[in-house]
């Protein structure tokens, strides 16, 4: 057990002056720890300073808690790339039911996609990046938007709130 310091204490630390580590008497203390010490050799006054001896086994005992923390994390699985065959599948069947789903909605008018737009179900977009796609779900202030080449959660106003406060 440490006894708590107190001013007039001897304590070791690190002169700065002397740049080693030596007996020190502690000036001032700053919630029970010596702030700031004067060599018994020098006689320079500084802050306190850890001794080096100690800083060592205090970055060795850091490492040792990231080490032991790094451990304990999960790893990633690694996701096995699909052969070109099975990715020309996989996009055909993407395709023909894009495809599909955008005949049914043909009555529809494409209209720009913007943030502050108000989307309904099977409305047909145009985005700047992704192209031609299709709302199959809003949810609040989120659109699910199917685009030829992938679905993407596009963000747009609540039609519902614009409802409520039309009223």
């Amino acid at each position: 057990m440490t006894k708590p310091h107190e001013v007039g204490g001897d304590i070791e630390s690190y002169c700065t002056k002397c740049r080693t580590d030596t007996a020190h008497v502690i000036v001032a203390l700053l919630e029970e720890k010596a702030k700031r010490v004067v060599c018994n050799i020098c006689n320079g006054e500084h802050n306190y300073r850890v001794p080096k001896a100690q800083r060592a086994a205090i970055k060795a005992a850091k490492k040792k808690k990231a080490a032991a923390k790094r451990k304990t994390t999960t790893r990633r699985r690694r996701v096995v790339p699909k052969t070109p065959a099975e990715q020309a599948a996989a996009d055909a069947s993407s395709v023909e039911e894009w495809t599909a789903k955008l005949r049914e909605i043909t009555e529809a008018e494409i209209v720009d996609y913007k943030l502050d737009g108000i989307y309904h179900q099977k409305d047909l977009i145009q985005h700047p990046t992704f192209g031609l796609g299709f709302i199959e779900e809003v949810q609040r202030h989120r659109a699910h938007v199917v685009f030829l080449e992938s679905k993407k959660l596009l963000i747009c106003q609540d039609a519902k709130k614009n409802l409520a406060s039309a009223e």
